[in-house]
């Protein structure tokens, strides 16, 4: 695979990724939201005592399983690709899939600016990769 796939492969896992501590957030304490930015499996021992459900700690290890992919993705493509900031554009479409379940999982209302953004977002990391 090359750079560009990893890439992608990034880009997706980080717009997973963003979705996963707005889920759980519900009924669980701020200090967990922060651990989980430095890896979900980390935070487990303080969602078990604080009395996180099942599915929120479910959640987290796949988060945290995810995160370890999103960055060998990452790396990755840091590592193969001509240019580290033809990478960098790339990851930011995350935004695009963030948006998207955002709307589908928290029925987050998408305006025709964001739809604008996403579209120009997308055009954006076709052209760079060309």
């Amino acid at each position: 695979m090359n750079w560009i796939v990893f890439s992608i492969l990034a880009s997706i896992g980080i717009g997973l990724m963003n979705l996963v501590p707005r889920l759980v957030a519900t009924g669980v304490m701020t200090y967990i939201a922060v651990i989980f930015a430095t890896g979900a499996l980390l935070s487990l021992p303080f969602a078990m005592a604080e009395g996180t459900s099942f599915n929120a700690i479910l959640l987290l290890i796949g988060a945290g399983v995810l995160y370890f992919f999103t960055n060998v993705s990452m790396f990755k493509a840091l590592k193969l690709s001509p240019n580290p900031g033809m990478v960098a554009s790339i990851l930011q479409s995350s935004v695009i899939l963030t948006y998207v379940l955002s709307h589908l999982l928290l029925k987050a209302k998408l305006t025709p600016i964001k739809m604008i953004g996403a579209l120009m977002t997308i055009v954006g990391a076709i052209i760079i990769s060309i």
